[in-house]
């Protein structure tokens, strides 16, 4: 007898170990493919997700209701999610809350090879946020220059009336447009036209003024801003400077304050000095902070024609000293710049006495003064205006800027 026959026979066991093998490398397999397709189902309903919460918060930016947001993105998670297992998935939910909507998808993907190992689904899921208002808190704080030169008419036509109603005996009678605020010149004349200033006389004939346009734009930049600040984001504030700096209103008096203010904006004298006026700012708002509501970022907007003087001599004109803007900025600030052009020569020819020192010495310094406001301005920051609209438009661009008008963005 062979010994061989009396040893264990293990052709059994080898059966049982291939087939328990095989169902471990089989469930291996089929987990890796069936988790393959949860990944995939899940990244395309992210991406579903995301444009929904797009979708939703635009239409809240654009003022629309709650139904409206939901409605929209809901609309568009169905035109975005086009894989087939998106047909498994449950209708997304859409929450609002403030300036955030939220859409949450999920879907069951059925398994395949899972099945084997007693798995018969996997679970795909995805959320998404979108926010449509600033999301950081900001004090914005205008500066105005409400020096004499913001006397000049809004535009050229009313240039013309102001000439026709304000012909001083000192300018020969051909009329003043421009550089005759005063009632007494550098030399202690009286130069009022039937015992009124410049300002005086636009006033009783309702000629529009720069400062009036720049009143009037802020108002309506104030208003816009009111419209859209869902959670008190941003704040106002308001500074006047000429030769001197006034602060008129603070943020914390809210935007009614600031607008009641604006109603009364005006000129106050014929000089402009840009010395003292960032420095104070700073030394009055405090340090810049980090957006958050106890800290909220520091923004300050400068509107001027640029030109500083105290009298018109050669000497005494010259652009703004731009290390006090880098002062500023260094600190933290960002620091917007509005020009207001200086009218050309050209615009209010002929010349009259007071108008003709000023554009004699202001002329070979033109370009000197525009740069150096470039140079003050934050990088893309700087906007110019010249007449009327031009005005209007370049401070509602600023204000969009601030509040982050238009701007979509996911947070989740």
């Amino acid at each position: 007898m062979r010994a061989s026959r009396f040893l264990p026979n293990d052709r059994g066991a080898v059966a049982v170990i291939f087939s328990i093998t095989f169902m471990a490398v089989g469930g291996l397999a089929g987990a890796a493919f069936d988790y393959s397709r949860m990944t995939s189902t899940q990244k395309h309903l992210q991406t579903a997700a995301d444009a929904a919460a797009l979708a939703g918060a635009r239409v809240a930016a654009d003022g629309g209701a709650t139904g409206a947001q939901k409605k929209a993105a809901r609309e568009s998670f169905a035109a975005n999610c086009t894989m087939a297992f998106c047909d498994l998935a449950e209708k997304p939910t859409v929450d609002t809350k403030g300036e955030v909507i939220t859409v949450t998808a999920n879907a069951t993907v059925p398994a395949t090879l899972l099945q084997l190992v007693g798995i018969e689904s996997l679970r795909a899921d995805a959320t998404s946020q979108a926010t449509f208002g600033l999301g950081q808190f900001v004090d914005a704080h205008f500066v105005v220059d409400v020096s004499g030169s913001f006397e000049f008419a809004d535009d050229l036509a009313e240039a013309d009336r102001m000439r026709l109603n304000y012909r001083r005996t000192i300018d020969w009678g051909v009329g003043c447009s421009f550089a005759c605020h005063d009632a007494v010149d550098m030399f202690g004349l009286n130069v009022t036209y039937n015992g009124k200033t410049a300002n005086q006389i636009a006033r009783d004939e309702g000629i529009y003024l720069r400062i009036d346009r720049v009143r009037d734009s802020l108002i309506g930049l104030a208003e816009a801003i009111e419209a859209t600040n869902s959670g008190e984001h941003i704040r106002l504030g308001l500074f006047t400077f000429d030769d001197e700096v006034k602060r008129i209103v603070t943020p914390s008096e809210g935007i009614p304050a600031l607008k009641m203010k604006l109603e009364d904006l005006d000129t106050r004298s014929h000089a402009t000095d840009f010395d003292p006026v960032l420095s104070f700012v700073k030394s009055r708002v405090g340090p810049a902070g980090d957006g958050t509501k106890a800290k909220p970022k520091q923004v300050v907007v400068l509107i001027t024609d640029g030109v500083q003087h105290s009298d018109v001599t050669l000497e005494n004109v010259m652009p703004i000293d731009v290390s006090k803007c880098t002062n500023l900025k260094d600190a933290g600030y960002e620091l917007y710049v509005m020009h207001i052009e200086y009218p050309e020569r050209t615009a209010i020819y002929p010349l009259v006495n007071s108008e003709m020192p000023v554009f004699y010495v202001l002329d070979p310094q033109r370009g000197a003064i525009i740069q150096a406001l470039k140079d003050c301005a934050s990088p893309g920051r700087f906007y110019e205006g010249k007449y009327a609209s031009t005005i209007t438009d370049a401070l509602l661009d600023i204000a969009g800027e601030i509040a982050g008008d238009g701007e979509l963005r996911l947070i989740k």
